[in-house]
């Protein structure tokens, strides 16, 4: 009986992970398409597809290792792991009661994080955050905005809030 031992396999070489909301991804950075790639996961659910693999499933600031294997005819299987975390869950804006003006109405954020950063938008007339205060101008008499408080912060979800309120009705004074 006679053979030929298998040669040695090339285990992948595993990029940073980036997080997600629900798990990471990350990629096989020496991918070669004469290779196929399976992956398990300790926690959620692994897919791996061309060069990519994806991790779902888990809870906020959870984390998984995965283990990333490439077979190839006539090489032995060859493995490599990495570790990635699920991005924390973001804390969504708390407003106080809106207070009417001639021509919008303003509101504070009482759960301010000086760490994160925020965007605001409006649906009617002109918005803008000072410091905890978001001011709405710029409506007629009577009219009504929707303002979307967006918190950003490293390493969180996004997360958002809306307050919605009028502009005082025409001859009516604060």
């Amino acid at each position: 009986v006679s053979g030929t031992a298998l040669l040695t396999g090339t285990a992948p070489e595993l990029g940073a992970p980036t997080r997600t909301a629900d798990g990471f991804t990350f990629e096989v950075t020496n991918y070669d398409a004469t290779s196929t790639y399976a992956a398990s996961a300790t926690t959620g659910s692994v897919t791996v597809s061309g060069s990519t693999v994806t991790v779902t499933g888990l809870l906020p600031g959870a984390d998984s290792t995965v283990t990333v294997t490439a077979s190839k005819a006539g090489y032995t299987d060859a493995s490599a792991a990495t570790t990635g975390t699920a991005l924390l869950a973001g804390v969504a804006p708390v407003f106080d009661a809106p207070t009417r003006t001639p021509d919008g109405f303003t509101f504070s954020l009482t759960n301010l994080d000086a760490a994160a950063s925020y965007a605001v938008t409006a649906t009617s007339g002109s918005v803008s955050l000072t410091g905890s205060t978001v001011t709405v101008t710029g409506l007629l008499p009577g009219a009504g905005s929707t303002v979307t408080v967006t918190m950003s912060r490293t390493g969180y979800t996004d997360a958002a809030a809306s307050q919605s309120s009028t502009a005082l009705d025409a001859g009516i004074t604060a």
